[in-house]
C-alpha cells in the first residue's frame, strides 16, 4: 500500500496498490503515485494527470516518476481535482460520515446527524450545508482547513423566527427545531445522539400548538398549511424559516363564506356560547337594517398573523363608526353579555331593550320598539307607531332602503309644514299637534304675519332660530317654541318681548314709534285692528314729524305709504323717506327758505331772511353752505333734525368762527366772522336777519375800506389784494373773498420799497431778499456785491409790531436776540433818535432821517494802557519773548460813532484809518500795534515802517480790502491813508475782526520786498507767527511794548 498525503492539517490514508474499485470518493494512489480524485475505476493514471492533479514534490531535475521524463517544473497551485468529500463525507455527499480521519460513528460531533441533515426527506427542506457552515469557494479559502472544529457560521434558516443559533455541549439550538415556536416536544436535540430520536410531528412545535392557535379536533394541518402540513405538499416549504398559512377568516371560526360563528374556533355552535351569541343575527341579511360588518366590533386583520389577531381569548372588541354613532359610548359586559352600541339605541328614547343580552339571540331584541319608542316620547312628535314612513322613507316602519337603517344617520326626509303648518306655508295652523284655533298661542297670529299684507311679509326667522335641519340642537325640545328675535323687531333699538299675557313688544308694531293705538297687541287674538293704520304709529305721528293730512303719507315714504307702493318696503326696520331737503323746506333743488317749513316766503320771517342772499353765489363772495350754520342731517330722521321746537339749530361752522369769531344768532342780528365781527372799520358787522338788500352785502359794511391803522391808509386794495380785486373795487374772484383767509400779497415790496430807497436803505440792505425780522449778512450770501444786512437789525423781530400804525419802528437793542447776530452785539445804550423832519416815500409811508448810536457795526475797539517796565532797567532782561515785571495793564473798551441815517462813510467814520494809538493814552504802543504817536508826535510802527511804505491794510486783512491806498506823510512821519474801497462785503462788518494775511503779494520795505506766505494769526494769542517783516522773530504778540531807545524793544523784530 502507498502512503498519500491530502492536504494540510489532514491525516495520512493508505490505498491498496495499483487501487480498485471503490462505492466511494477515495484518494486512490496508483504504481506511479498520481492522485484519484473521481471514483476509482482501477485504470492507472499517467504522469500527465498526476501533475495536473497534485503539486508536484519533487525539486526540478528529480527523478523520473513511474518511468516518465522529468517533470519540467514545480506545481504551485493546489489540485483543482479536489470535491468537498475528497476530505470528508463520501459518494457524493460532503457531509459526515466519514469525518476528515475516516471515522463514521455517529455518536462522534465531527460525524453526528450530518447525515440526517443532509439525506433528502419527505416532510420538511434537507438541510444545507451553509445552513451552518462558511462553505469554501477553493480548498484553501481563509477559514477553510485550519485547526479542528470546524467553525458554526449559521445561515438564515437557523437564525429565523429572531432566533440567536448556538451549539452547547452538544446539543443545538436553532429556529430549525422550534427554538422560537410552543409545544415542541425536543426543541434542543442532541447533535451526536442521531437515529436515537426520531424527529417526529411534535418534536417542533405542538400538534396542534398551545393557542392562541387555534384547537383543531383533528390533525388538519393542511387546511391552514397546505405546502407544509402534517402531509407537505411541498417539502421544501417546511422548515423553511417561513410560515405558509393560505387560510381565510372561516378557517378558524363560521363556515362556508361566512367568517361569523358558528363555528367558533373551538368548534361550536350554540348560541349561548359567548363566542357565538348573536354573530349570525348579524351578519345575516335583514330586511329592516343596515347588515352589519365585522368591522363594527372588532379590527378585522389583514393578515393572519396581524398583530393581536392570534391573541388570547376573549375577541377584542374594537368599536366602529356605527357603533360610535350620536356619541354613543359603546362597551360589552362579559359578565351578562349585555351590549350597549348606537346600534341598540344606546343614544334614543323609549326603547324596549336598548341593552340586548349578547348571547340570548331571537327574543325580540331587533323587533321595532327595542331599539326606540314607536314613536319615540317628546320632543317627537307624537304620531301612531305605524306613522314612520312620512318623515322615515327610507328607514321608517317597513324600510324603503334597508340599508339606510341603523347606519348611524338619522335619515328625515320631512319639511317644515310635515310637523306644523299646511300646505300653504310653515306657520300654524295647525301647530304640532294637530290643532288650529287662534286662541291657541302655539297657533295665534302666525298666519296674519306670513301672508301678503300692506307690510313686509313676516318671516319665520324675525322670531324663531330657522333651523337647517330637523334634528339641529334645540329644534325638537321640549314646548314652547324659543322666541329669538331677528333683525326686524330689534330694529330702532327696541328690546323685543313676549309677556305671559300673551304681548307682543316689538319693532314691527311700533314700539319704538310714537302715536299708534296698540303697540303691544295680543299674540291670540287675531283680527282686531291689529295692523290697521294708526295702531303702530300716529297718523300721522305726533310733533316732531310734520302735521300732514293722515292721507298724505305717500309724497315722504311712497314706498311705504297708506298705500305702499312696495309693501315689502314696510315694517321692514327702515324709515323709507325719499323726500329731498326740498320737500319740507326751500323749492326746486334749493333746499334754503323760501319756502319755510309753514310754508311762508317773505324775507321778514325768520324762517326765511336772508337765506337766499346766502345760498346763491353773489357779486362779493361765494355760496355759503348750510353747514356754516346748521348741522346738515345725513337723513331725515337724524338727531336733532326733526325735534319738534320749531326751531332750527345754529351750529357754526369754520368760516363763521373763523379768526376767533364768536357766531352768535340773538334773535334778530348776527354776529359771524363772514360779516366782519373780527375786523375793523365796517359799517354794519352785525346786519339784521330778516332786513334783505339794504346794503348789508356791500364794500365796507364788513371792513372799513380801507380798514383804520395799523393797516395802511391806501384805499387802493388791488395793491396788497390783487388776486381778490382790481382797481375798480371789484371782486374779480369770489372764491378768495369771505373765505377765512387774508388774500394779500405775501411780499414785502407791496406796501413800501424792497428796500426802500429812503436813508441809507440801500446802503445796508441793498442785496437782501427782504423777510421781516430776519438777521441775515453778506456772509450768508456767495460772493456778494454789497451789504445784505436783514431787517432785524434795525426793526422789531416781532410780527405784531408790523402793521401797527404810526412811523416804522427801529428797535437797535433786542436781548432776546440770537447768540452770534450782530443785533446781539448791540448794547442796551444802543438807540435811534428820529429826525426833525417827517418826510412821505413813494408808497405813502411817513419817515425821518435820524441818527442811530452805540450800535455794534459803527464802532471800534478803544485801547488805554500804563507805561511798561523797561526791560535791562526794571528787570533783568533774560530774551525773547520780553517777560516784563510787572506786565504792563491793557485796557481795551468798544467805542461808538453816532452815524445820521442818510450820511456817507468811509473807513474812517467807524474807526481809526489807520488804527493808532497815541501817548499818554496808548503808553510806549502797548496793546495797540496798527501805529503809535509819542509825545513828541512822531508815529512808529507798522504806519510810518521805519520810513518806508506803511505797511497797507490788505497786508493783514486781505479777506476784507484788496488793493492799497494812497498815502501822505508828515515831516514827524504822521501818516495819512487814502480810503480804499471793500474787497468783500462778507468779510465785512459780520461780528468778526478777520485777519487774513496776503500771500499773494509782497510788502515794501525799502530796498527789498517782503512775503507773508505762510504767516498766521492766533485770535487765542493775538500773535502773528512767520511773518517775514519782523526778522528772526517767529513769534510776536500783537501790543508788545515798542520804545527805539529801548534795545531789546527795538531789536524784538529786526535783532541782529
Amino acid at each position: 500500500m502507498a502512503t498519500l498525503w491530502v492536504g494540510v492539517g489532514a491525516a495520512c490514508t493508505e490505498a491498496p496498490p495499483g487501487g480498485s474499485p471503490d462505492t466511494g470518493v477515495v484518494a486512490d494512489v496508483g504504481a506511479d503515485g498520481g492522485v484519484d480524485a473521481e471514483i476509482d475505476t482501477g485504470v492507472m493514471p499517467t504522469d500527465a494527470e498526476v501533475d495536473a492533479g497534485i503539486a508536484d514534490a519533487a525539486e526540478d531535475g528529480g527523478a523520473e516518476v513511474d518511468g516518465g521524463p522529468l517533470d519540467a517544473g514545480a506545481d504551485a497551485g493546489t489540485d483543482g481535482g479536489l470535491t468537498c468529500w475528497s476530505c470528508h463525507g463520501a459518494n457524493g455527499n460532503p457531509a459526515p460520515p466519514t469525518d476528515l480521519q475516516g471515522r463514521s460513528d455517529p455518536a462522534l460531533p465531527t460525524v453526528g446527524a450530518h447525515a440526517s441533515h443532509m439525506a433528502p426527506r419527505v416532510f420538511y427542506r434537507s438541510g444545507e450545508c451553509a445552513d451552518c457552515h462558511l462553505v469554501p469557494a477553493a480548498v484553501d479559502d481563509p477559514g477553510h482547513v485550519d485547526p479542528a472544529p470546524a467553525d458554526l457560521t449559521w445561515g438564515p434558516v437557523p437564525g429565523a423566527g429572531g432566533v440567536a443559533p448556538s451549539y452547547v455541549n452538544g446539543t443545538c439550538e436553532v429556529y430549525c427545531h422550534g427554538v422560537s415556536l410552543n409545544g415542541g416536544t425536543n426543541v434542543n436535540p442532541s447533535w451526536t445522539a442521531a437515529g436515537q430520536q426520531t424527529v417526529v410531528c411534535g418534536s417542533c412545535h405542538g400538534v396542534p400548538p398551545p393557542p392562541p392557535h387555534p384547537e383543531l379536533q383533528t390533525l388538519e394541518c393542511g387546511g391552514c398549511h397546505p405546502f407544509s402540513g402534517l402531509f407537505p405538499i411541498d417539502a421544501a416549504r417546511h422548515v423553511d424559516g417561513v410560515l405558509d398559512v393560505t387560510l381565510g377568516c372561516t378557517a378558524c371560526h363560521g363556515s362556508g363564506s361566512d367568517p361569523a360563528p358558528p363555528l367558533d374556533t373551538q368548534g361550536r355552535s350554540a348560541t349561548t356560547f359567548l363566542t357565538v351569541g348573536a354573530h349570525q343575527a348579524h351578519l345575516a341579511p335583514s330586511p329592516l337594517s343596515r347588515d352589519p360588518v365585522c368591522s363594527d366590533c372588532h379590527l378585522v386583520p389583514t393578515a393572519v398573523g396581524d398583530p393581536g389577531h392570534l391573541g388570547p381569548a376573549p375577541a377584542e372588541l374594537e368599536w366602529g363608526a356605527v357603533a360610535q354613532a350620536d356619541n354613543a359610548v359603546p362597551s360589552y359586559d362579559g359578565t351578562d353579555g349585555g351590549c350597549d352600541v348606537y346600534c341598540h339605541g344606546s343614544t334614543l328614547s323609549g326603547g324596549s331593550n336598548p341593552r340586548p343580552i349578547w348571547n340570548q339571540v331571537g327574543a325580540g331584541q331587533a323587533a321595532c320598539g327595542a331599539c326606540h319608542g314607536l314613536p319615540p316620547p317628546a320632543p317627537h312628535p307624537a304620531v301612531s307607531g305605524a306613522s314612520c314612513g312620512p318623515c322615515h322613507p327610507f328607514n321608517g316602519f317597513i324600510p324603503d332602503q334597508p340599508e339606510r337603517h341603523i347606519d348611524g344617520i338619522l335619515d328625515v326626509a320631512v319639511q317644515c309644514n310635515t310637523c306644523h303648518g299646511s300646505a300653504a306655508n310653515d306657520a300654524p295652523p295647525a301647530d304640532t299637534q294637530g290643532r288650529t284655533a287662534t286662541t291657541f298661542r302655539t297657533v295665534g297670529a302666525h298666519q296674519t304675519h306670513l301672508s301678503p299684507g300692506a307690510h313686509r311679509t313676516g318671516r319665520c326667522a324675525d322670531c324663531h332660530v330657522v333651523p337647517t335641519d330637523v334634528a339641529d340642537p334645540g329644534h325638537i325640545d321640549v314646548a314652547p317654541a324659543e322666541l329669538t328675535w331677528g333683525a326686524v323687531p330689534q330694529a330702532d333699538g327696541v328690546n323685543p318681548a313676549y309677556a305671559g299675557n300673551g304681548t307682543c313688544t316689538v319693532y314691527c308694531h311700533g314700539a319704538s314709534l310714537s302715536g299708534g293705538t296698540n303697540t303691544t297687541p295680543t299674540w291670540n287674538v287675531v283680527g282686531a285692528g291689529e295692523a290697521a293704520c294708526g295702531a303702530c304709529h300716529g297718523v300721522p305721528p305726533p310733533l316732531p314729524h310734520p302735521q300732514v293730512a293722515a292721507s298724505d303719507c305717500g309724497p315722504c315714504h311712497p314706498f311705504s305709504g297708506v298705500t305702499p307702493d312696495d309693501p315689502l318696503r314696510h315694517v321692514d326696520g327702515i324709515l323709507d323717506v325719499a323726500q329731498g331737503c326740498t320737500s319740507c323746506h326751500g323749492t326746486g333743488n334749493d333746499p334754503a327758505p323760501p319756502l319755510d317749513l309753514s310754508g311762508g316766503s317773505a324775507t321778514t320771517s325768520r324762517g326765511v331772511g336772508a337765506h337766499q342772499s346766502h345760498l346763491n353765489a353773489g357779486p362779493l363772495a361765494d355760496a355759503v353752505a348750510c353747514a356754516e350754520c346748521h348741522v346738515v342731517p345725513l337723513q331725515v330722521t337724524s338727531p336733532g333734525h326733526l325735534d319738534g321746537d320749531g326751531m332750527a339749530e345754529l351750529n357754526f361752522g369754520g368760516l363763521a368762527t373763523h379768526d376767533g369769531a364768536n357766531a352768535s344768532y340773538n334773535g334778530a342780528t348776527c354776529t359771524a366772522y363772514c360779516h366782519g365781527a373780527t375786523l375793523a372799520g365796517g359799517t354794519n358787522t352785525q346786519p339784521t336777519w330778516t332786513s334783505v338788500g339794504t346794503g348789508e352785502a356791500a364794500c365796507g359794511a364788513c371792513h372799513g375800506l380801507p380798514p383804520p391803522a395799523p393797516h395802511p391808509a391806501n384805499p387802493q386794495c388791488d395793491t396788497c389784494h390783487g388776486a381778490v380785486v382790481n382797481a375798480q373795487l371789484q371782486i374779480i374772484d369770489t372764491s378768495l373773498h369771505i373765505n377765512g383767509t387774508v388774500e394779500a400779497l405775501a411780499q414785502c415790496g407791496s406796501c413800501h420799497g424792497l428796500p426802500p430807497a429812503t436813508g441809507a436803505h440801500l446802503t445796508h440792505a441793498g442785496l437782501a431778499v427782504a423777510q421781516y425780522g430776519a438777521l441775515g449778512t453778506a456772509a450768508d450770501l456767495t460772493s456778494p456785491t454789497g451789504y445784505a444786512f436783514g431787517c432785524g437789525h434795525c426793526h422789531p423781530r416781532d410780527s405784531s409790531q408790523h402793521l401797527n400804525g404810526g412811523l416804522a419802528q427801529v428797535v437797535l437793542y433786542d436781548p432776546s436776540a440770537p447768540a452770534g447776530s450782530l443785533k446781539a452785539l448791540n448794547p442796551p445804550t444802543a438807540s435811534y433818535v428820529p429826525g426833525p423832519v417827517t418826510n412821505t416815500d413813494a408808497f405813502g409811508l411817513s419817515y425821518t432821517e435820524g441818527t442811530c448810536s452805540d450800535v455794534y457795526c459803527h464802532s471800534r475797539v478803544d485801547t488805554t494802557s500804563s507805561a511798561p517796565a523797561v526791560p535791562g532797567v526794571d528787570f533783568p532782561f533774560t530774551g525773547y519773548p520780553i517777560a516784563y515785571q510787572p506786565p504792563p495793564s491793557v485796557t481795551r473798551a468798544r467805542g461808538y460813532t453816532a452815524v445820521g441815517w442818510g450820511q456817507s462813510l468811509v473807513c474812517g467814520d467807524c474807526h481809526g484809518f489807520p488804527a493808532r494809538g497815541a501817548h499818554p493814552t496808548v503808553r510806549d504802543a502797548t496793546g495797540e500795534s496798527h501805529a503809535f504817536l509819542r509825545g513828541d508826535g512822531q508815529e512808529v510802527l507798522h504806519m510810518f515802517n521805519h520810513g518806508f511804505a506803511p505797511v497797507p491794510c490788505r497786508a493783514c486783512h486781505a479777506s476784507t480790502v484788496e488793493v492799497s491806498g494812497a498815502y501822505t506823510r508828515t515831516a514827524l512821519g504822521v501818516t495819512t491813508v487814502q480810503a480804499v474801497p471793500i474787497g468783500s462785503f462778507a468779510a465785512h462788518v459780520n461780528g468778526d475782526v478777520e485777519v487774513v494775511f496776503d500771500g499773494q503779494n509782497v510788502i515794501p520795505y525799502g530796498p527789498v520786498s517782503v512775503s507773508l506766505a505762510g504767516a498766521a494769526w492766533d485770535p487765542a494769542t493775538r500773535t502773528c507767527t512767520n511773518v517775514g517783516c519782523h526778522k528772526l522773530q517767529t513769534a510776536v504778540p500783537f501790543g508788545n511794548p515798542y520804545r527805539t531807545q529801548v534795545t531789546p524793544e527795538c531789536n524784538q523784530c529786526h535783532r541782529m
